[in-house]
Formats: structure tokens, sequence, C-alpha cells
């Protein structure tokens, strides 16, 4: 798979839109930051900068969305068919967020999507959507094994509202 990234980018900026006006969203004043979607292993990398976000900002969103993306691909290669998230490895204490959402499951070539810049649980809700939208997964259970670790309020009702828009996938 070959991705535009200003496609990407607007696919996201989109996503981002629609989650400034959900019930669920803790922090609907932020409005960007960093994409790192890695596919086939990483064998293909996209760090994109999405809608504006504090310029001061800009290293850590970008070091943690990478941060985020490679800690949850290396934990699906220790742990295949467990690993799903960069939930399952947070830690707050060595700033190790939420945010990354593994696609598949299985595999040592899984594909990874990452943000950082919003509130914990939209980043991963925006990652997750993309996953969706792109095709990387389709089985809706896999949202419900993803959300369960987190305890994410905000991805259900990101898809759901961003699917009433109509928005084609890439």
């Amino acid at each position: 798979m070959k991705l535009n990234p200003s496609e990407l980018t607007i696919l996201t900026s989109r996503l981002i839109a629609v989650s400034q006006r959900l019930e669920h969203n803790p922090n609907r004043e932020k409005e960007g930051g960093i994409l790192t979607v890695g596919l086939d292993g990483f064998a293909q990398k996209y760090c994109l900068e999405v809608r504006t976000f504090p310029w001061k900002k800009r290293d850590r969103y970008t070091r943690l969305s990478q941060e985020k993306a490679y800690r949850a691909y290396a934990h699906c290669l220790r742990r295949p068919g467990v690993a799903v998230s960069s939930w399952q490895t947070r830690d707050d204490k060595d700033e190790r967020w939420g945010g990354a959402v593994l696609f598949p499951p299985l595999g040592a070539l899984a594909n990874v999507i990452s943000f950082s810049g919003l509130a914990e649980v939209t980043d991963e809700a925006v990652a997750l959507t993309l996953g969706y939208k792109l095709g990387l997964v389709t089985d809706p259970q896999y949202a419900v094994r993803v959300t369960q670790i987190s305890g994410n309020p905000v991805f259900e009702e990101l898809f759901q509202e961003f699917d009433r828009t109509d928005f084609p996938k890439l």
C-alpha cells in the first residue's frame, strides 16, 4: 500500500475537526499534532504535521508520536497476537503514552498509526479511525479490543460521526 501524504494529512485534519465537536473529547481546544504511520514493519514511514499546534511543542509531539509507534511495534515483535496498542506499555512516569494502534494484530510486519498532540484518548481514536478508513482493518471487534484496553470513550463517537460526513477512503 502506498499512501499520498497530502491526502493522508487532509483525512487526518478532517478527523480532528470532527473530534473537536465530540462530547467525550476531554480537550476540544487541541487541534493538531504529529501523525506517524509505519507500514509493512516500517518499510514505509510517514511523519506528518497535521493542522495547527504550538510551534514550541513540535519536537515534543514528533518525539512522542514516533516513540509510541515504535514502542507498540516492538511490543508486537515481543508479544505477537497480544500487542494491539501503545496503551499496553503505557507508563506516564516515563512519558510513554497511549495513542498508537497496530494493524493487524498478528504478524511481524504489522502496520502502525500513531498521533500525538490531542488528548491521549483522542490521539488513539484518530489513529484507530484512520486504520479503518485506510482499510488496514475491517473487523469491528478489533476496535472493541483496542478500546477496552484504554477505556477510550472517544473512538466510537468519532467513528460514527465521521462516517456520517461521508468522507471517502484514501
